[in-house]
């Protein structure tokens, strides 16, 4: 007896070979160890998004693999919420001294020029611990271990929170001498608003420093839109505190002080908010993505019993703390030294007069306004390279020259900006007239400086990926050298605000010469170790064919 299916089956012809679809693979999740991302935390791709609308370039020693490399498009997307971000504090200085300028005298304007940047320089020195998160806790992430990230984001946020109230205490103890000391006998009568606003921004710096670590961990965790959400609230707040304080209560530079700290501990409170949310959605997503793993479990159970209390600070284990400090301690030498050059040039300018020093102020403040789109390539670049310089140096180095070309593009906005608001615009910044042609006499060499500080930011972000920290720190430090000596100089020779300008023109482009070597110093060291690492495989591989040809030799 035949059934129909076995006549059906024996009439079909032998030679056809019937293809099989293979079995999807099943694959275990891998085993937590502390070399692996654990099995309960949520993977963070570094170079998550790039996979569509990249430009793939594959190379002969690359294998079967390509290397991906962003568009400058993309890279856009990610550098222009950075660029908010780095403008949130020179935009309060911009603020308190276009509302002081527009309203009270000379003097009070004047007053602004030493106090803020003492006070901006300070926070900026701080800044290296804000660097040290964003590249230390970037490399957690990426390594798919976002507990450790957030470890690290902890631990810099009890340094910062202890430092901002060391600088506190003792800036409000220091305000009046180092303000007379900066001032000098030329411009007495700004003095004492000086002295005052330093020693009301002085109680700011706990939560300017916070502010500072929260934004490096957003970026650390490729969120640069975050921040964004308080940028238009801490605007806002120090506008309308400067227009209350500095306006009809008649407060003057102290009102525009107390408006700034307003504004910071608007900001501290916002972001602290929204990284305490941030970590709470990564716990829920990590428990979700094990539960995955799990056929007995209940993802909604599961996400239920996530613990949302965060702990956002806490104190490094000596390690941590060791990992830190060789961050923090070179980039703070670089950035000391960058910020006693300004200082520098600010004592240099108040033995001008209070015109000089109050024009000073003005110019001043719109260079730190746009000097953040260098900053902001800087920062994407260091965002970017690291995981390319693991997969490829001939990728690695289009990245640069594309960087570099996206911030010369920038360059040549933000100089034009600058120099045009000071020749087009002095009366949003000051109703004096003489104060008014100083800004058109020194606007060209503004926009200059700003064309070679964004140049540089490029490079020097090249620069921080490759862990070039000593070099660029003993860079920083003779190049301040170089600039004081100059100072003097110009000072000496009876020059004015538009010779020391010149200075800083000058000092920018050198950096980039400067830099530049030393970015191709880096290429080739890292060339040659690439080289002498591919020699000694070689070698190893045929002393294996030797040895393997003795064993079976007859």
């Amino acid at each position: 007896v035949q059934y129909p299916i076995e006549a059906a089956l024996s009439s079909l012809p032998t030679s056809v070979d019937i293809p099989i679809a293979p079995a999807p693979p099943f694959i275990l999740p891998p085993l937590p160890s502390e070399d692996s991302p654990d099995a309960t935390e949520a993977y963070v791709d570094p170079l998550k998004g790039l996979e569509q609308d990249a430009e793939v370039v594959q190379y002969a020693d690359e294998g079967d693999g390509a290397v991906r490399m962003p568009r400058l498009q993309q890279l856009a997307v990610f550098a222009i919420p950075t660029l908010a971000i780095w403008l949130s504090s020179p935009l309060l200085s911009v603020i308190d001294t276009a509302v002081v300028g527009k309203v009270c005298s000379t003097a009070q304007l004047a007053a602004l020029g030493p106090s803020t940047k003492m006070c901006d320089n300070i926070a900026y020195f701080a800044s290296a611990i804000g660097a040290a998160t964003t590249n230390l806790a970037a490399d957690a992430f990426a390594s798919g271990h976002p507990n450790k990230a957030h470890r690290i984001v902890g631990g810099s946020l009890t340094i910062a929170l202890g430092l901002g109230f060391a600088i506190a205490v003792g800036l409000r103890m220091a305000a009046t001498p180092l303000m007379t000391t900066m001032v000098g006998a030329s411009s007495a009568a700004a003095i004492a608003p000086a002295a005052q606003y330093t020693a009301i921004r002085a109680l700011g710096y706990p939560a300017a420093l916070t502010t500072m670590v929260l934004q490096a961990a957003f970026l650390a965790s490729k969120d640069a839109t975050s921040p964004l959400i308080a940028l238009p609230l801490v605007a806002g707040a120090n506008l309308l505190g400067d227009l209350i304080l500095v306006g009809p209560m008649k407060m003057g530079a102290a009102g525009a002080a107390f408006a700034t700290i307003a504004a910071q501990f608007v900001n501290a409170a916002v972001l602290l908010v929204l990284w305490k949310r941030k970590v709470v959605k990564g716990r829920i997503t990590a428990a979700a993505v094990s539960a995955a793993y799990d056929p007995a479990a209940d993802p909604d159970t599961v996400t239920d019993k996530v613990d949302r209390r965060v702990r956002v600070m806490t104190v490094p284990s000596p390690q941590e703390a060791v990992t830190l400090a060789a961050f923090i301690a070179p980039m703070m030498l670089a950035i000391g030294a960058r910020s006693y050059m300004g200082i520098a040039m600010a004592a240099a300018v108040a033995s001008l007069g209070t015109v000089s020093l109050a024009a000073h102020q003005v110019v001043e403040c719109l260079y730190w306004l746009f000097s953040p789109f260098g900053d902001a390539v800087s920062l994407s670049v260091q965002a970017f390279l690291p995981t390319l310089l693991k997969r490829s140096a001939v990728v690695s180095k289009r990245l640069q020259g594309l960087a570099l070309r996206g911030a010369a593009a920038l360059s040549v906005f933000a100089g034009a900006s600058g120099a045009a608001l000071l020749v087009g615009a002095p009366g949003l910044f000051t109703t004096s007239a003489t104060v008014s042609a100083v800004l058109g006499q020194v606007a060209p060499l503004l926009g200059v400086s700003l064309v070679g500080y964004v140049i540089t930011g490029a490079l020097e972000g090249a620069l921080l990926a490759r862990r070039q920290l000593r070099l660029l720190a003993a860079s920083h430090v003779f190049n301040t050298a170089v600039l004081a000596f100059g100072v003097r100089r110009v000072l000496a020779g009876g020059g004015g605000l538009r010779q020391l300008w010149s200075a800083m023109a000058m000092l920018n482009f050198a950096r980039i010469a400067e830099f530049a070597w030393a970015l191709r110093r880096a290429e080739r060291q890292s060339d040659e170790a690439a080289a002498a690492e591919a020699e000694a495989i070689e070698a190893k591989r045929r002393t294996d064919e030797q040895q393997q040809h003795l064993v079976f030799a007859p």
